[in-house]
């Protein structure tokens, strides 16, 4: 009996394990208390302590994010479709594509007009002198249209303007003078080539001081003014 009383513990023994008790198992009780509503913030949380995988699918929305938050490099492009406004990016990228491409078209178009502008001459030479230099090759240099009275109905010069006839009525004579060309028609330069039109008869043609010389008759051979035409080509005429 008296070792089982030792054993007893006293009053103060066991209001001292209730207490270490109540103590020790005070923060298990408060933990699964419901805690009040905006309680924790983010001052109560651990650094990097929510993760990923803590977070409920779809539970962060729009209205949970504050504005301008997330950046771009916080998403992932390529889970993202076209939006309007990279729509309207497209399509002026194409709009300034076809307009560098219009600007060159038009580049090139001005290009080509300066060049066509440029085609007209050829170092410095205009295009009627092409022909000035036939020591390689023969081409009509002038020609005209004349009537029985000397007018002139139509002409062609590569070295100037409209001829002039030199013609006394009646005497079947006509000495054609061509800007550019005078003096320089010599026999020995070039070929001198005429012949009657409406009507019939008898033409020659020659040289006289350089300039075309005609002479019309009727087809008995008396003199008789008529209208011809006159072709004079280049063979060896210096420029």
């Amino acid at each position: 009996m008296n070792q089982l009383r030792r054993l007893r513990p006293s009053p103060a023994m066991v209001v001292a394990c209730i207490a270490l008790t109540v103590a020790l198992g005070g923060t298990s009780v408060a933990a699964i208390q419901a805690l009040p509503r905006n309680s924790i913030g983010a001052k109560q949380l651990k650094k990097n302590a929510v993760t990923g995988p803590k977070i409920k699918a779809n539970a962060v929305t729009g209205a949970k994010v504050a504005n301008n938050s997330i950046t771009g490099a916080d998403v992932n492009e390529g889970s993202l479709g076209t939006v309007p406004s990279a729509t309207n990016a497209t399509n002026a990228t194409t709009a300034t594509n076809a307009t560098n491409s219009a600007n060159a078209t038009n580049a090139t178009n001005a290009t080509n007009a300066t060049n066509a502008g440029n085609a007209n001459t050829l170092g410095g030479i205009a295009a009627s002198g092409f022909l000035r230099s036939t020591r390689d090759g023969g081409g009509a240099l002038a020609g005209a249209n004349i009537n029985a009275d000397g007018t002139v109905n139509a002409f062609f010069n590569r070295f100037g303007g409209a001829p002039s006839v030199s013609h006394t009525v009646a005497s079947g004579v006509y000495i054609i003078t061509f800007p550019g060309l005078d003096g320089k028609l010599l026999n020995s330069q070039v070929i001198h080539i005429a012949t009657l039109f409406n009507t019939t008869g008898e033409i020659w043609t020659s040289s006289s001081g350089g300039n075309p010389y005609v002479s019309t008759r009727d087809s008995a051979g008396a003199v008789s003014d008529h209208s011809f035409y006159y072709t004079v080509f280049g063979t060896n005429l210096a420029p």
